[in-house]
């Protein structure tokens, strides 16, 4: 597999490390976005006019479900956020400090969301398909392949400073190793 030296004009380093303050300054971003909208979207309770509905049943009939598929969804995102937020700054903290251990997390979360990307596309693809919706059909199949491309790219980016940051810490223990030989001979 190929294994970028570059990202952009930087060494992947700091490529990587610019990859997870994007990551990290989105995720921020949605998260305040998300608060804003957290106190419309957890109402237990309806409105029909003036009377305030307590009744769920009732507010599912009005509403037509919308309330609790909205307070799923917007739990998954603030979900996701935090895992993002805390895998991005591990690997800020893994690559400043040559701790390659601590970027795994976010090279096995970036593994899983071009998964789910490839996947949700090919699924989205086959009910367009089926749906006879050709514009959004041919939309998804050119902007799919490449999203799952670019998030590929960043991959292999983290990889690559995975595996420099890897191989200079192995250099640095032989380094001490052979100084330490060398001392006590």
């Amino acid at each position: 597999m190929c294994e970028p030296k570059m990202f952009c004009c930087c060494n992947v380093r700091h490529g990587s490390i610019f990859i997870a303050c994007v990551i990290l300054v989105v995720c921020i971003a949605d998260i305040g976005v998300a608060l804003i909208g957290l106190p419309r979207n957890f109402i237990f309770g309806c409105r029909d006019g003036d009377q305030m509905i307590m009744d769920q049943a009732v507010c599912q009939d009005i509403a037509g479900g919308n309330q609790v598929k909205s307070s799923i969804f917007l739990s998954i995102r603030l979900l996701t956020d935090v895992l993002l937020l805390s895998v991005s700054s591990m690997l800020i903290h893994g690559l400043r400090k040559c701790i390659p251990c601590l970027m795994i997390p976010f090279r096995v979360v970036h593994v899983i969301a071009i998964v789910s990307v490839a996947l949700s596309t090919l699924i989205q693809l086959i009910i367009l398909a089926r749906a006879r919706d050709l514009a959004n059909f041919f939309l998804l199949m050119v902007l799919g392949p490449v999203v799952v491309v670019i998030l590929t790219y960043l991959y292999l980016v983290v990889k690559a400073a995975y595996l420099e940051t890897k191989r200079s810490q192995i250099q640095a223990y032989r380094e001490f190793q052979d100084e330490e030989g060398k001392s006590s001979a």
